[in-house]
């Protein structure tokens, strides 16, 4: 992906608020609500640490282009699958 910090996505649920914004497996995760996401720790304590209901800003890699979307948290369950335990 040509970057040293983000958290790739290997799954998506269907009906989750990550497939409602249109997270795809595959996409890299860079940045939630402006902040950078070192990797997927980092994704879920940021995730983690936002309250159920709130919109989210991502900026993710996809296809080598960056693409901003914008998710709403269902709650602080994860918001998608990046394959760490």
């Amino acid at each position: 992906y040509g970057t040293r910090y983000g958290a790739l996505v290997t799954s998506v649920q269907d009906g989750s608020a990550a497939d409602k914004a249109g997270l795809k497996r595959g996409d890299l995760i860079l940045k939630i609500n402006g902040k950078k996401v070192k990797d997927s720790s980092d994704l879920k304590n940021k995730i983690g640490s936002l309250p159920a209901g709130s919109n989210i800003d991502i900026e993710i890699l996809r296809n080598k282009k960056t693409k901003k979307i914008v998710a709403k948290l269902k709650s602080t369950q994860a918001l998608v699958d990046t394959g760490s335990g």
